[in-house]
């Protein structure tokens, strides 16, 4: 870096290519609904998962 740092900047002024917070993502309706959608069952699969080792657990531990 040639650049040189004011002692006045802040650390955010001073650094090169630091993307800031005014971007958006642009995305319709039905592409925000279907990745809802896909959250949701992958985390709805996590929790079967879970509760089938759960199960599986508590059957080979049962007298």
């Amino acid at each position: 870096m040639d650049r040189q740092v004011r002692r006045d900047e802040t650390i955010a002024e001073s650094g090169f290519g630091i993307p800031g917070d005014d971007w958006m993502l642009e995305a319709s309706d039905g592409e925000t609904h279907r990745v809802k959608a896909s959250l949701l069952r992958d985390r709805l699969d996590d929790l079967k998962d879970e509760l089938d080792k759960q199960t599986d657990l508590a059957q080979r531990d049962a007298p």
